[in-house]
């Protein structure tokens, strides 16, 4: 042991001792300025073989993520996929969103280095680029998956994104579309020239009278069209075929019965499997085939892109509109969330099985919507 005096006029008592190789180490900083708690010092490192500090080695978070994200390699995945439902779709978008705007900001950074403070900067960095606010809360939520998987592991002591409020949260109101514009988008006569097809079409139509979500519309199959309502029972999404309604609620949801005439028609020609296909059933439609027709079909009625960018118009408008349409006639909040799957649990088990009379009002209002679908 020996005293060594600071730059600050402190003196301390250092420490030297022999390394695995038996060679004589650098002097290490006891901390005491008396020689009779240094000696006590060394002997507590002495007894918990702690004498020569851990060498400190970096851990460059590319290497940490390694195998992040990847369905079959990924720990922390396992770990999740045995506690809740995960889908492909979300681990290919979180390995996007890792690959393309977490790995070029942090790849290079010591994991055990970083702190919150470069995080709200890689926050700053992100809305500079002009990417939305729902769009950046979504990289740091997996940004924080990541290092919370960290600490359970015991790779990392202290979770910086722990200490990362979250970012406000950002409402987005879609447009909504008029009645006229309604009845000209679906005026039956005009359908070839403002329609890529009938799958187009009725796909549209289906989600203006019902609200339908897009991954619901396009997960009706034969089995699903009952005499006068339709068994909401899936939704089907590219990456991972049918699965659960998002709310995971089975709901039915009644039609006018010219359109259920077509989408039975539709379901014969296509054996009985998916309504919306191309390839007799087997699947349906992508959804960017859906909503480009919507896009086409908007610009036949004078409906641009800006002013569709400007009016927020999109497939999800359609559950707008039907909540309008809706409320504007009276129906009742209960049946309207029944309807389209908008509803606490004790709501759609209320409604879960009805008979169509109990929602006469509600065809009523689709009958209003339809009725420029028919010829005469």
């Amino acid at each position: 042991m020996y005293l060594r005096k600071l730059p600050s006029g402190k003196k301390v008592w250092y420490y030297q001792t022999y390394d695995e190789k038996n060679r004589r180490t650098n002097g290490f900083s006891t901390g005491k300025t008396s020689k009779t708690a240094a000696r006590a010092y060394c002997y507590d490192l002495f007894k918990n073989d702690k004498l020569i500090p851990e060498k400190k080695l970096k851990l460059i978070f590319k290497e940490f993520a390694v195998d992040w994200w990847d369905w079959d390699k990924c720990e922390y995945l396992k770990y999740a996929k045995k506690r809740r439902k995960i889908t492909r779709r979300y681990v290919h978008s979180a390995q996007r969103i890792l690959d393309n705007h977490i790995l070029p900001y942090f790849g290079a950074m010591d994991l055990r280095e970083i702190e919150a403070y470069a995080i709200e900067k890689w926050l700053d960095v992100l809305f500079e680029k002009g990417l939305s606010q729902s769009s950046v809360t979504l990289y740091l939520v997996i940004l924080k998956i990541m290092f919370k998987e960290a600490m359970r592991r015991k790779i990392i002591k202290n979770n910086p994104a722990a200490d990362v409020a979250p970012l406000k949260k950002e409402i987005v109101k879609r447009g909504v579309l008029n009645h006229e514009e309604v009845k000209s988008l679906f005026d039956i006569k005009k359908k070839d020239e403002i329609w890529y097809d009938d799958i187009s079409y009725y796909a549209n139509l289906l989600a203006a009278c019902t609200g339908m979500r897009m991954g619901e519309v396009l997960a009706v199959r034969g089995e699903c069209l009952y005499e006068d309502y339709i068994l909401v029972d899936k939704q089907y999404k590219l990456n991972d075929g049918l699965s659960a309604t998002k709310t995971n609620y089975v709901r039915e949801v009644v039609i006018p019965e010219d359109l259920m005439d077509e989408l039975k028609a539709m379901s014969e020609a296509n054996s009985g499997g998916f309504v919306f296909s191309k390839n007799s059933g087997k699947e349906p439609v992508g959804q960017s085939k859906i909503r480009s027709a919507l896009n086409s079909a908007l610009g036949e009625i004078e409906i641009d892109e800006q002013q569709r960018s400007e009016r927020k118009l999109c497939f999800h408008s359609w559950r707008h509109y039907l909540n309008t349409m809706m409320r504007s006639n009276n129906i009742s909040d209960g049946k309207l969330r029944a309807m389209v799957g908008h509803s606490s649990a004790a709501m759609t088990e209320h409604y879960t099985h009805f008979k169509s009379d109990d929602f006469k009002d509600i065809k009523d209002v689709q009958n209003k919507i339809i009725k420029f679908t028919k010829v005469g």
